[in-house]
């Protein structure tokens, strides 16, 4: 027999503390959801293809040409969506801080002489 061979301990540390790293424990929780073992439902394939027909039922329904020579359609609404919010305060306040702002370093007449010009040109 001859002499075992010396293994650098701490590379093999350093390669299990690198593996021990990249594994992920999976929670007994997770085996029980379909998904994370890559199988689908049926039933959630079958509902998105209703979607996808609803979709382009919609489509087709509220297609139109306009007089500009363009398309338009509806957008569809989604059936448990609630009303937006218009952010009108915020905005307001917003514009009334940067108005002060620009009325503090004397900017105001520099900006509004550039959103008149761009009105002046149609950009705006």
């Amino acid at each position: 027999m001859g002499k075992v061979p010396q293994v650098n301990t701490e590379r093999a540390n350093l390669a299990m503390t690198v593996t021990s790293l990249l594994v992920k424990e999976a929670e007994i929780a997770d085996l029980w959801r379909l998904d994370v073992l890559g199988i689908k439902d049926p039933m959630e394939k079958k509902s998105k293809q209703e979607i996808d027909l609803k979709t382009k039922e919609h489509f087709k329904e509220t297609v139109k040409f306009n007089q500009d020579n363009h398309y338009e359609v509806c957008l569809p609404c989604a059936d448990d969506s609630s009303p937006l919010l218009d952010n009108f305060n915020l905005s307001k306040k917003r514009l009334e801080v940067t108005t002060e702002k620009f009325l503090s370093r004397n900017l105001y007449d520099k900006y509004e002489n550039v959103f008149q010009e761009w009105l002046d040109q149609g950009i705006m």
